[in-house]
């Protein structure tokens, strides 16, 4: 697309990315496995233009706002760096210990959707949370591996939890129980699960694989400290992310309101 007389080149992206116009074009879209959508169908597209002369002032403030987004994504990107290679510290000292004598990975149980009842009780997948349902089979919180689809996946839980059969949820064995749970969810986050994948139409995780390599598990003294200042970052990254989502959602509303 190129933008003609009546329209500022720079506002031209902000033109398109607004709802009305992914609307309209999913709307005169054809195809069944691969929907497309004709220009000439695009060019009947109407939308209010602001004056030529106030377009240079929008372009301007719409791409300072897309600035400050870009500087906070960069932010976020930064931060969650720092706290990988953080993790990854956490697991190159300390005692080294087989998987399987820290922690246990339990079977999920089926749920169909049809079985289901909202209620309090996250129900967790291979892809992360997946609703609720008013009947939990695990203490929250607490960790839930991927074992097909997005097999290797590691997710954090808040609450207690129903794990259906396409994950497996981690129990610390006794020896490790005062280990704080958001601390083994840490260092299962340095570990590579996606390496034990066994590629099939359906990719899934061997859980004798998963838990059959050795790990470090540093001193509770040093686990202590870690949880700290992983928790101080964590706050950081939160807020991050949080400014981040105003701003998407100011440049957002402010596009659709002026288009």
């Amino acid at each position: 697309m190129r933008a003609n007389d009546k329209l500022n080149v720079r506002i031209l992206p902000f033109v398109i990315h607004n709802e009305k116009f992914f609307d309209y074009a999913v709307k005169h879209s054809a195809g069944g496995l691969s929907p497309r959508v004709k220009f000439k169908d695009l060019a009947n597209y109407e939308f209010l233009l602001p004056p030529k002369e106030q377009q240079a002032e929008l372009a301007d403030l719409l791409w300072a706002m897309d600035e400050v987004i870009e500087k906070d994504l960069e932010v976020l990107e930064k931060l969650e760096e720092f706290i990988r290679l953080k993790r990854n510290s956490l697991v190159k000292s300390g005692e080294l210990v087989l998987l399987r004598d820290f922690i246990k990975l339990n079977y999920g149980k089926a749920l169909k959707d049809s079985e289901r009842v909202e209620g309090s009780f996250s129900v967790v997948s291979s892809s992360g949370i997946q609703g609720t349902h008013n009947i939990s089979m695990a203490e929250g919180p607490g960790i839930v591996v991927g074992r097909k689809g997005n097999a290797g996946e590691i997710i954090w839980v808040p609450n207690d939890f129903w794990v259906i059969d396409t994950a497996y949820y981690v129990t610390v064995c006794e020896a490790y129980k005062s280990y704080p749970i958001r601390a083994v969810y840490y260092l299962l986050k340095s570990i590579d699960f996606k390496r034990d994948v066994i590629a099939t139409a359906v990719p899934g995780l061997n859980r004798d694989d998963a838990l059959n390599r050795y790990i470090n598990i540093p001193n509770t003294t040093f686990l202590f400290e870690f949880m700290a200042q992983i928790e101080a970052i964590e706050i950081i990254k939160n807020e991050s992310k949080s400014k981040l989502q105003s701003s998407k959602t100011l440049q957002k509303a402010l596009i659709n309101q002026i288009f």
